[in-house]
């Protein structure tokens, strides 16, 4: 007889069942949905750098208004390095560059001249000035040399480890003075200063240097001016801080300071000087809003009252009366278009009647 063997296979009947379940587990678990990832939601960051061009556009006019007009040209270049596509500093820079070139050759020439006529010490002066308002020019240079005296110079002992950038910046508290110290002291051999040797290096006249507040001194005092009700005082000093940088306080003082000397105009009915001290307010503050409103409304009922009186005396031919009206309309309202016209005309009338007199 033929003996059945005891093993069995995946396709008997005892494991089937058991190889459909793991097939089943296998097919569910495959399709089953991934789990939700975490969504991290992306970091945005300040730049830190924003306020840089507002701050060097503010630095490029108080060194021109210091006439320190070099200065003046690299804070603009700042500005444009962090703005290429506004054309306000690149037109600022070539205004200074022609500004200070102008002003180079007229002390060059002063220098030069001055120094034809053996008056030294003018020379020297407007010399230094042409180097400082065209740091380099080698014409400049070498006739300063020739005016330069060792007694009325700069005498300075190189120690070791000095550079000529390193006593530009003792001496002159200037690191653009570079080219001035290597220039002296390549006069009489060609590398860095020697330590033991002695320069005779010019006296720069430039610009005053500029003191910087102290920022908490400076706010107590803005403070104490206001309270004393020192308004035009304060301003100035709030003014200077915030040149330096931000600051709440200073801007809140300047505020209020123009807030309430606004309201003096205004008590003394002078209207037109109590607009533009408004102006000068930022609008969210107090009732700015609504004082500039009112008076711009209350300037024009005016302007065109004289505006209608002028009209009456130029019809009764008393030209001088009708433009002292236009005159006092256009003060009031600059934009009247119709008494800046009539004015002009009213000025040529009285012009030819003049001339045939």
């Amino acid at each position: 007889m033929r003996q059945h063997s005891t093993n069995k296979h995946w396709w008997d009947a005892g494991t089937y069942p058991g190889l459909v379940l793991l097939l089943g587990m296998i097919f569910f678990q495959a399709c089953a949905p991934p789990p939700p990832r975490r969504v991290i939601p992306p970091v945005v960051r300040k730049d830190p750098f924003r306020n840089v061009p507002a701050l060097y556009r503010l630095k490029a006019r108080q060194k021109e208004n210091a006439r320190d007009l070099p200065a003046a040209i690299f804070c603009w270049r700042i500005v444009q390095s962090f703005r290429p596509e506004d054309p306000e500093p690149r037109a600022e820079i070539r205004r200074l560059s022609l500004k200070a070139k102008a002003e180079a050759e007229k002390h060059l020439a002063l220098g030069l001249e001055y120094l034809r006529n053996k008056k030294t010490g003018a020379a020297r002066h407007h010399l230094l000035m042409a180097l400082f308002y065209r740091p380099g020019d080698r014409k400049a240079l070498e006739s300063l040399e020739k005016a330069l005296f060792p007694p009325e110079a700069i005498t300075y002992h190189v120690k070791k480890g000095d550079t000529n950038l390193s006593i530009a910046k003792k001496l002159y508290h200037d690191p653009q003075k570079t080219f001035l110290v290597a220039y002296f002291a390549g006069s009489r051999h060609n590398g860095p200063p020697v330590p033991g040797e002695i320069l005779y290096l010019p006296l720069i006249e430039g610009p005053p240097p500029v003191k910087k507040p102290r920022p908490l001194t400076s706010i107590q005092k803005a403070r104490s001016l206001f309270a004393r009700k020192k308004y035009r005082e304060a301003i100035s000093l709030a003014e200077n801080i915030v040149a330096y940088g931000p600051s709440k306080s200073a801007r809140e003082i300047i505020n209020g300071s123009y807030y309430a000397l606004a309201l003096q105009k205004l008590k003394e009915n002078r209207l037109v000087e109590a607009r533009k001290l408004f102006e000068m307010v930022n609008r969210d503050y107090g009732k700015t809003a609504d004082y500039i409103r009112n008076l711009t409304n209350q300037l024009r009922v005016r302007a065109d009252y004289h505006y209608k009186k002028g009209v009456r005396y130029f019809l009764d031919e008393k030209l001088a009366r009708a433009i002292s009206e236009w005159e006092t309309t256009l003060r009031l309202n600059p934009e009247h278009a119709r008494a800046r016209a009539d004015l002009k005309k009213a000025r040529a009338m009285l012009k030819n009647l003049n001339g045939l007199q």
